[in-house]
């Protein structure tokens, strides 16, 4: 029997038979990441690690960014003196890795160092923070610099949030064509590829006289038709559209004038399609 069949025969049968192992497991599981999470160690590299992921990683600076920023400038604006809200924005920033950066800033400024001096010392702020922290410090208007970057951060941020939950409905669906999919796969596999028998000449049974044929072409061009009608070829159109979107938003200037004009064609087909479906 292949091997993708007897996996899926064997997680079968584990599933019906053990099915507690399987939810003592989980639970273990997931109290022990928990548990990690929650102690100090745990927490360092669950930030670190949150702000390295591909495309989330950005998201997630984006947002302390933003609470930095805005915090930043309302506590300025209040007559809190700078060292007190520095301490107070490191321990609301709610990631260890800035929150040990503004401690960090925090000891500069202590020494004597400009803010914008201090904040460019890590790599953990971003450029355009520290031209504006600049041109604050030389207008004597931080808190309305700041407010401004609290403002486009917050912009970028429903931005990318609304171009993630566009590929959310595609990428479900291909999750789950993948795993039915290889349900279907594994099941039909002994019937596609049959083992020939390890035994004797003399121990096999006689054939029959009328053999079974299976027109194994016939077979798949069916299976593949109906695979066709069930994942029916808008879906993955849209798909197709939605990734050349979030690509065409994360991308540079002239790519995005490429990807936007490709999403225009896109939508031009879909139209011209509907006029020939009503039409017809």
């Amino acid at each position: 029997m292949p091997a993708p069949t007897q996996f899926l025969i064997d997680l079968s049968e584990f599933v019906r038979g053990e099915w507690y192992f399987l939810l003592l497991g989980i639970g273990g599981a997931i109290f022990g990441t928990r548990f990690f999470l929650r102690s100090k160690r745990g927490k360092e590299l669950s930030d670190r690690w949150k702000l390295k992921l591909p495309i989330f990683g950005p998201l997630v600076h984006k947002i302390c960014m933003s609470r930095f920023a805005r915090t930043f400038a309302q506590l300025i604006r209040s007559g809190v003196p700078i060292l007190e809200v520095l301490d107070i924005i490191g321990g609301t920033s709610g990631n260890h890795v800035i929150e040990q950066s503004i401690k960090s800033v925090s000891v500069d400024v202590e020494k004597g160092d400009n803010l914008s001096t201090a904040l460019s010392k890590k790599k953990i702020f971003p450029p355009m923070l520290l031209r504006m922290v600049s041109a604050g410090e030389a207008t004597g208007k931080i808190d309305t610099m700041l407010e401004k970057m609290a403002d486009f951060w917050d912009e970028e941020i429903e931005a990318m949030l609304d171009a993630l939950t566009s590929l959310i409905e595609p990428l479900l669906i291909c999750f789950l064509g993948v795993i039915v999919g290889g349900i279907v796969i594994a099941m039909f596999l002994p019937i596609l590829f049959p083992r020939r028998s390890t035994r004797s000449k003399a121990a096999r049974p006689a054939r029959s006289p009328l053999p079974v044929r299976i027109n194994w072409e016939m077979l798949v061009l069916e299976m593949f038709g109906n695979a066709l009608r069930l994942f029916h070829l808008d879906l993955f159109r849209r798909f197709i559209e939605r990734i050349v979107g979030f690509a065409a938003f994360l991308g540079p200037a002239h790519v995005s004038r490429g990807m936007r004009e490709r999403n225009s064609r896109f939508r031009q087909a879909d139209e011209f399609d509907g006029l020939l479906r009503r039409n017809c």
